[in-house]
This record gives C-alpha cells, structure tokens and sequence, in this order.
C-alpha cells in the first residue's frame, strides 16, 4: 500500500465512503487478547470493531478508507491473519518458558544483598 493511500484514523471521519469487510476469527484457536493486540498493532491503517458471535467466533469488521483498492484491502487482512498466527505463537512460546526465565531471573538476584541476613 503506498503512503498516499493510508490515511490516519483521525481523518476518517472525513472520508464519506468506506470499504468494509469482516474476517471471521475461531476463538477456538485464538484468544481474544491474540485479536485485540493484532488489531491495535494494524490501528493506524484501518479503523476496525470487534464483535464475538454465536458459536465461539470474534467477527474483526474492517471499514478501510475509500483511497484503499479491494486488492490493497485483502492484502492487509491476509496481513493481519500472519500477525494473528505471530502472536499466538509468541504467547505460546512466553507460557512455555515462564519457568525457565523466572529461573534465570531468580539465579540471577541470589547474589545479591537484597535482604539483609
């Protein structure tokens, strides 16, 4: 997407027509933190609203100004799906290795006089 056609997310409300578009996300395999963090990373290309539905699903409706090109548009939610698979996969990894960094944390404080004897 060129520079010319981003346009800020204050200036939206003077643009008179919008794309919209809505992607569908499983909460099965995402949570809604996952969701919520990918949207605010993409917050200043589009303006977005989330909505959890029936059967476990969080709809991300997209309202793209009218400068982006249905093809710019696809390209930014195939984007966002990336960064959504970025971040479960960065929260997966920060649970899996809670204990082994509370362990370095931990061995790296027992030198010090912290608490007197």
């Amino acid at each position: 997407m060129t520079d010319e056609a981003r346009v800020p997310i204050r200036a939206l409300g003077n643009v008179s027509n919008y794309r919209i578009d809505d992607l569908s996300v499983d909460l099965g395999l995402y949570t809604v933190d996952t969701v919520k963090k990918v949207c605010y990373k993409f917050a200043d290309r589009y303006f977005h609203d989330l909505k959890i539905m029936e059967g476990n699903v969080i709809s991300v409706h997209f309202r793209f100004p009218s400068t982006i090109t249905k093809d710019e548009a696809d390209d930014i939610k195939e984007e966002f799906i990336h960064e959504l698979v970025d971040q479960d996969l960065r929260e997966t990894i920060t649970k899996e290795t809670e204990i082994t960094r509370n362990l370095i944390l931990a061995n790296a404080f027992a030198d010090t006089k912290l608490v007197d004897d």
